[in-house]
C-alpha cells in the first residue's frame, strides 16, 4: 500500500513539473522573437512596398473597370434586336439588287471585248467574281473560269470588271459583299470585217 502511494506521488510531482516547465517555455506560448530590431531603413522599405502593393490594386481595378465598360453591351430588348434583323435584310437585298443591276449594264463592255479582237472568237461564258467593300469599292475582282483561250480578251474582260461603278451600293450595315457573275456569248463570234461579204460580179453570157 505503501509503495502504491509513493508511486502516485512521484507521478503527481512530474505532472506538475511538466506544467511548470510548458507554462515557462517561450517556444510554445509566445511568438518567437527575431533577434534583429526593425531600423528606419527597414521601416522605409516596407512602407515603399505597401505603397507599390496599393498602386498595383488600384491600377488593376481601373483597367477591369475600364474593360467591362467598354464591352460588355446592354441587353437588347427582342423588339429591338428583330427590327435591327429586318432592317440588315432590306438593305442587304437594296445592296445586292444595285449590284446586279451595275454588272448587268456592263454586258455591252464585256462583248466589245470580243468584238475589238481581230481574230476569230470561239467561246460560251466567262464568269467573274467581286470583292465589294462597305462603301462601293471594288477590293478585289478576277475572272472564275471560262472557255475563252484568247488572253488579250480575257484580259479586258477582267478590266471592264475592275472599273466597274457600285457607289449605289454603299451601305452602312454591311461590311463586304462578294458578287459573281456569268457573262454568255454565242458559241462562234467573229469580228465586224468577218461579217462582211464581199459581191462578186455575175458574168452574164450571151444567149445562143
Amino acid at each position: 500500500m505503501r509503495i502504491f502511494l509513493y508511486i502516485m506521488v512521484l507521478a503527481l510531482s512530474a505532472v506538475a513539473h511538466a506544467e511548470s516547465a510548458l507554462e515557462t517555455d517561450d517556444g510554445f506560448f509566445k511568438d518567437a522573437r527575431s533577434p534583429y530590431e526593425d531600423d528606419d531603413l527597414d521601416r522605409a522599405y516596407k512602407k515603399n512596398e505597401l505603397s507599390k502593393t496599393i498602386e498595383r490594386q488600384q491600377k488593376t481595378e481601373n483597367k477591369v473597370k475600364d474593360e467591362f465598360s467598354t464591352t460588355t453591351p446592354d441587353i437588347m430588348p427582342a423588339y429591338e434586336a428583330q427590327a435591327m434583323d429586318n432592317k440588315i435584310v432590306a438593305e442587304n437585298k437594296r445592296r445586292q439588287q444595285a449590284i446586279l443591276s451595275r454588272i448587268q449594264s456592263s454586258a455591252g463592255l464585256v462583248h466589245s471585248c470580243v468584238a475589238k479582237n481581230p481574230r476569230q472568237f470561239q467561246g460560251t461564258h466567262a464568269t467573274v467574281i467581286w470583292m465589294i467593300g462597305a462603301d462601293g469599292r471594288i477590293m478585289d475582282t478576277a475572272i472564275k473560269s471560262t472557255d475563252i483561250d484568247d488572253s488579250q480578251i480575257q484580259k479586258c474582260i477582267q478590266e471592264v470588271a475592275a472599273k466597274l461603278d457600285f457607289s449605289r451600293a454603299r451601305t452602312d450595315l454591311l461590311k463586304k459583299t462578294q458578287a459573281e457573275y456569268t457573262y454568255k456569248f454565242k458559241k462562234r463570234v467573229l469580228t465586224k470585217t468577218a461579217h462582211k461579204q464581199v459581191k462578186r460580179p455575175v458574168r452574164k453570157t450571151a444567149s445562143q
